[in-house]
């Protein structure tokens, strides 16, 4: 069976990955494996500075610089092919371009204003150790906006 297609759809910050084969169709997701991850309060701490530190000019640029660092804007993530016990695919995790970040405003969220489609070549291995090439359709962003 010759596989002919391999396609993705971006869905709510996962990919859809259906393959489709002669007599076969399955779908399998895509998922990030890196984005923004919270810390959980117990392992970071909050070291009080003095209220005249806070308005410092030393103080103001480095809060910039980290403003700045993790506003929304398109990064580089991994995506991990998920696949059914029957198949695995290699390479298993596959780079793409996202739109990642905070947005100053509540009720926003960073979100992809422009995106391209482009095509990683993978290999899709099956139990009794077959080996087939095909392609992943990768969805990158481009550009970004807080919406």
């Amino acid at each position: 069976m010759a596989l002919r297609h391999v396609a993705a759809l971006l869905l709510f910050g996962s990919l859809l990955v259906s393959v489709h084969g002669q007599n076969a169709r399955w779908s399998r997701s895509l998922q990030t494996c890196s984005g923004v991850i919270s810390i959980p309060s117990e392992q970071h701490v909050f070291n009080v500075q003095e209220e005249d530190h806070c308005q410092s000019e030393e103080y103001q640029d480095k809060y910039d610089d980290e403003i700045a660092r993790s506003y929304c804007k398109v990064r580089t993530v991994l995506l991990k092919i998920n696949t059914d016990n029957n198949h695995v695919f290699h390479p298993a995790v596959v780079e793409a371009q996202r739109c990642v970040g905070h947005c100053a405003q509540s009720g926003v969220s960073c979100q992809a204003t422009h995106k391209e489609k482009r095509r990683v070549q993978v290999t899709r291995k099956n139990a009794m150790g077959v080996t087939k090439c095909g392609q992943v359709e990768v969805e990158d962003h481009k550009d970004c906006d807080c919406l």
